[in-house]
């Protein structure tokens, strides 16, 4: 007897050492082709009717059929969905995602689970950023959290399933989605009403500012006031505060001419790096002359106060006649300088003031002149001579910049 499947002999069976049996029943199993379609088995058997031999011997045949299908033709589903977030980089969200594999339920194996899973993310930046692609850990359930960068993110996930039974049995699903991520904040700061007041003293700066347009990150974070370059305020404004006003110590009185002020005013944006936007606006406040006039005037005023209020011990006597004359030198010292003789001011000042209340004959860097000692000064004190040292050392340098400046 010969067994045939798809027409190829799978197994031969003689008989000859069982006596040839009249009747004979078995049950026979074989490995499946593992070729999806339909197949054939055949069974040839030959009776022991050999006295002419093998000629004479009478056959019989059956021939039935079967059918291979895939115990899984369902390949694996992946759920894929952007939540969390609202696609700006103040809440870029996040990516989640779930693989599954089920049952067919045909019978085999059914080879459930996975014999591959890839996850990766693809960057394209908007921002500059250096675009990127990382692979993330395989798992069947997951999440990754978007960075607040700007751009185009795309997770894929390829998930491959167990079916192994033959050559090109498994079944991949590849899933994808994109999500593109914006800034929430692209308006700048509005700053208006800019106004710069200066004297002799002080400048006074004062503007609106505000950043109320859509954004998680609205308001102002940072102040900062730049004077020739130089800054001259930081500040952290507080969420309600819309007007502001500074003022501010009049350091370039000296500088006799136009200053620049460049106020410079930054949102609270700051999801990530570089997120901030300014706003500049710049105005110019010019010193002159006579500002500066006044200022050195202001300054003889204040020696003449510390003069009059120091005590008499300190003096030589008669001390109420000596600070009575000097308070006259100092005004005649105002007059010329309100004159515009600047040269004969120094040079009262130099020669006939300073040596009075310090005992010195030097002039603004202390080069002596004259010896570099007067021998008869009005003021004893060394403690007090030091003080007014300062002050007229001081109101000497500014008279050389009335000289040369004017």
């Amino acid at each position: 007897m010969k067994i045939f499947v798809d027409e190829a002999l799978i197994e031969e069976l003689d008989f000859t050492s069982e006596g040839y049996p009249t009747e004979f029943s078995m049950e026979y199993s074989f490995l499946n082709p593992q070729i999806l379609g339909d197949h054939t088995i055949s069974i040839e058997a030959w009776d022991a009717d050999l006295d002419r031999g093998s000629i004479d011997q009478l056959s019989e045949s059956f021939t039935g059929s079967f059918q291979t299908i895939d115990d899984d033709t369902t390949a694996p589903t992946i759920e894929i969905e952007y939540l969390e977030g609202d696609g700006t980089d103040g809440s870029p969200g996040l990516f989640t995602w779930e693989i599954m594999d089920a049952d067919d339920g045909v019978g085999g194996d059914g080879d459930l689970g996975f014999s591959n899973i890839e996850i990766k993310v693809d960057y394209v930046s908007s921002d500059n950023s250096e675009d990127f692609t990382i692979s993330l850990p395989a798992s069947e359930v997951g999440s990754w959290n978007l960075p607040s960068n700007l751009g185009t993110y795309t997770i894929t996930v390829t998930a491959t399933d167990n079916d192994d039974d033959r050559t090109s049995d498994s079944l991949t699903t590849t899933s994808l989605i994109n999500q593109v991520i914006i800034d929430d904040d692209v308006l700048q700061p509005v700053i208006s009403d800019l106004q710069i007041m200066d004297d002799f003293l002080n400048i006074a700066i004062s503007f609106n500012a505000i950043d109320d347009n859509a954004g998680d990150d609205q308001g102002i974070r940072e102040i900062n006031i730049f004077i020739d370059n130089e800054l001259v305020v930081n500040y952290a404004p507080t969420p309600i505060e819309i007007s502001y006003n500074f003022e501010l110590s009049n350091d370039r009185i000296m500088e006799i001419g136009d200053h620049l002020v460049r106020v410079e005013v930054t949102d609270a944006d700051d999801d990530r790096s570089m997120d901030s936007l300014m706003t500049l606006i710049e105005e110019s406040f010019e010193v002159t002359l006579e500002e500066t006039k006044q200022y050195v005037n202001w300054e003889i005023d204040h020696l003449n106060e510390a003069i009059q209020s120091s005590s008499d011990d300190c003096w030589r006597n008669p001390a109420s006649n000596r600070k009575a004359t000097m308070s006259e030198k100092l005004n005649e010292l105002k007059v010329l300088i309100t004159i515009n003789e600047f040269e004969e001011a120094y040079d009262k000042l130099l020669h006939d003031i300073k040596p009075k209340l310090t005992g010195l004959k030097t002039d603004e860097n202390e080069e002596p002149w004259g010896g570099g000692i007067f021998n008869n000064p009005w003021v004893t004190c060394p403690e007090l001579q030091e003080i007014f040292k300062l002050d007229c050392n001081r109101i000497l340098a500014h008279l050389i910049v009335l000289i040369y400046g004017a």
